[in-house]
């Protein structure tokens, strides 16, 4: 059951019905980050898919001979993890809470058995995904969406 209006308006479940909303918003998690806390580190396993309500994330990556460096902001309706989606054993850059924000997590597991049950509405999910993704790199969309598809059926 999707978990609050604004979860229900979210870009991410735009397009999708009644139904389809039901379902993914069924895998959504509330998660509750105070200013400064790690979301995720890199280099830890990557489980979750989030997307945040209120607030802002920062996504930094840390090179091997160098300080981090801040690659993202995240602002509201926005997505962040994407390792997970990409099948990717580990996130490739940490996330950070920079002040009071609440995101919904997704179980990439529980995604991927959702979308395999679920094909029709998985593929409308997927596109969604991509139009979030091309805001980061545009003129990529089919790319992505490829890209979506091998993570999620891995």
């Amino acid at each position: 059951m999707v978990r609050s209006p604004s979860l229900h308006e979210s870009p991410l479940l735009d397009g999708l019905s009644v139904r389809q909303r039901e379902l993914f918003g069924g895998l959504m998690e509330p998660q509750h980050f105070d200013e400064a806390t790690l979301i995720f580190e890199q280099g830890g396993l990557a489980r979750y898919l989030y997307l945040l309500e209120s607030g802002k994330v920062i996504i930094r990556y840390k090179p091997y001979d160098g300080p981090p460096l801040q690659v993202a902001e995240i602002g509201p309706g926005e997505v962040f993890g994407w390792s997970a989606v990409l099948n990717r054993v580990a996130y490739t850059s940490s996330a950070m809470a920079m002040e009071e924000s609440l995101a919904y997590r997704i179980n990439i597991d529980n995604l991927k058995k959702l979308c395999a049950s679920y094909p029709q509405s998985s593929a409308t999910l997927l596109e969604r995904l991509a139009q979030l993704a091309n805001v980061r790199a545009p003129n990529a969309h089919q790319e992505v969406i490829a890209i979506l598809q091998s993570g999620l059926a891995a």
